[in-house]
């Protein structure tokens, strides 16, 4: 639904795919066959009510009420999710920088837990929220696009995870490209600290 009030507010209710992260859920849609771990660290959908709307041209906000951290966790939450929220900014750079006009920034936050969700068996992990950046930046080479994204993720007191990404695309031709993705883990829990590396090459 759609008010008009100001530049007109977006109204989305229901089920819907989270604000946050680079990838998406249709794997067809993200860059590389094989997702990343800041994806795994992302909620999916959200159950509620986003309100969406352009403050000035290039600029976009939203905000919007969930129930729990994220719809799709397979966790028997009925009747058990708290009131969470998600929080979003995205900003686009005029054309009239040159090469770098049409990148994008985009801040996005989501707070929200499930009361009786066990993470590791520990009822007192059941707060989740998590902080993502992602920019898409354009180059002077024609083709060839660059992407950042980065993961915080907070699961009650002791557990976090902290991810970053790197990604580049090449349009081969009309109808080919190749794309390539680093990306890290940082995983602290406790006082035990774990990191991983990967590495993706899509044809």
């Amino acid at each position: 639904m759609n008010l008009p009030f100001g530049n007109g507010i977006d109204l989305t209710l229901g089920l819907f795919d989270t604000t946050v992260g680079y990838e998406v859920e249709a794997s067809a849609s993200n860059p590389n066959v094989m997702r990343s771990y800041g994806y795994l660290m992302e909620p999916r959908t959200h159950t509620g009510l986003l309100a969406a709307t352009e403050i000035t041209e290039g600029l976009s906000v939203g905000a919007g009420l969930i129930n729990g951290f994220d719809s799709s966790d397979g966790e028997d939450t009925a009747g058990h999710a708290d009131l969470g929220y998600v929080l979003g900014a995205d900003f686009t750079l005029p054309d009239s920088l040159g090469f770098l006009g049409g990148s994008t920034l985009y801040v996005g936050y989501v707070d929200g837990s499930d009361e009786g969700q066990l993470v590791d068996g520990d009822p007192n992990l059941d707060d989740n929220t998590l902080l993502y950046i992602g920019a898409s930046v354009n180059t002077p080479i024609e083709g060839l696009a660059i992407g950042i994204a980065y993961d915080d993720r907070q699961l009650g007191d002791n557990d976090e995870a902290d991810s970053v990404a790197v990604y580049a695309t090449y349009s081969l031709s009309d109808d080919a490209s190749i794309s390539l993705r680093y990306d890290n883990v940082t995983v602290e829990s406790g006082v035990e600290e774990d990191s991983f590396d990967n590495l993706a090459l899509t044809l």
